[in-house]
């Protein structure tokens, strides 16, 4: 006597199909052998109904054969393995994330497995950490989903910064920066983070000819060189047309009125490593 049965797949492909799988009670007066003409199953299977022939045997030589249906299943889902991964937009603002950045080997116990990652397309307003969902799934139905972090980052990069008296006369300085990438079309805004003094010197034109601030939107505004001596910290901020930023903060050490032709520079070059490096003349 037989009976249908599901036959499950296992992780590495496989499947045994045991007798009391199929059998439903078969009996002999005295005793019985129980054979299925087919035990073992694997991928090529699943999704397939496949006939079993079951055969009783006695110690006489006695036999009768049932069939059973046997209906093999692939339900285990693919296992992911994902990385992080930093996404660059490009110089129109936007940038597209592929599946492929983000897995780190995903695989399936029977088939090749389709992924896809959402969300996909990015642009400036998504500078920073982001948390994207990573699906595969694989021929048979079976999906898996995990959360992966980004980082989305802009093209744009304030290379370095720098204070400088070379290109002008007496105690006057200028602040500058070397900027790439973005889409080249840049604003800046300079602030100084201790907003107890003015760092910037703005020339009017009119009595008393200049002013002071704590904030600058030149390119390359002017340094105030009658603030108190102390260390301050300059940040700068730079947004290209498709408003995409970057920021840097550079350390001054005033420590008197005259800057002797001195440039000073902050760089994102790292102690210990070897950059090759520009000369601006500003």
């Amino acid at each position: 006597m037989c009976k249908d049965v599901n036959l499950y797949i296992g992780p590495v492909g496989t499947a045994t199909l045991k007798v009391s799988d199929v059998d439903n009670g078969s009996s002999d007066n005295c005793s019985l052998l129980l054979v299925p003409d087919r035990s073992d199953f694997a991928c090529a299977d699943a999704g397939n109904k496949i006939p079993v022939l079951l055969t009783g045997t006695d110690p006489s030589g006695n036999s009768a054969s049932c069939t059973a249906q046997v209906t093999v299943l692939d339900t285990i889902r693919p296992v992911i393995n994902t990385k992080t991964f930093t996404l660059i937009l490009g110089a129109t603002g936007s940038g597209t994330l592929f599946p492929s950045d983000v897995d780190n080997g995903t695989f399936d116990n029977c088939t090749t497995v389709t992924l896809s990652v959402f969300p996909n397309t990015f642009s400036c307003s998504d500078q920073g950490q982001k948390t994207v969902t990573f699906t595969a799934q694989d021929n048979h139905g079976n999906t898996a989903v995990s959360t992966v972090q980004i980082t989305v980052q802009s093209s744009l990069n304030i290379n370095s910064t720098a204070l400088s008296s070379c290109a002008l006369g007496g105690s006057f300085a200028l602040y500058a920066a070397d900027v790439s990438g973005g889409d080249g079309n840049y604003s800046w805004f300079w602030d100084g983070l201790d907003d107890s003094v003015d760092p910037f010197l703005t020339f009017t034109g009119t009595f008393p000819f200049f002013a002071f601030s704590n904030t600058s939107i030149a390119e390359t505004p002017s340094f105030n060189n009658l603030m108190p001596d102390g260390v301050y910290t300059i940040r700068l901020v730079v947004t290209d047309g498709n408003s995409c930023r970057d920021s840097m903060d550079m350390t001054i050490n005033k420590t008197g009125s005259t800057f002797n032709n001195i440039t000073l520079r902050k760089s994102v070059a790292c102690e210990g490593s070897t950059e090759i490096y520009s000369v601006n003349h500003y």
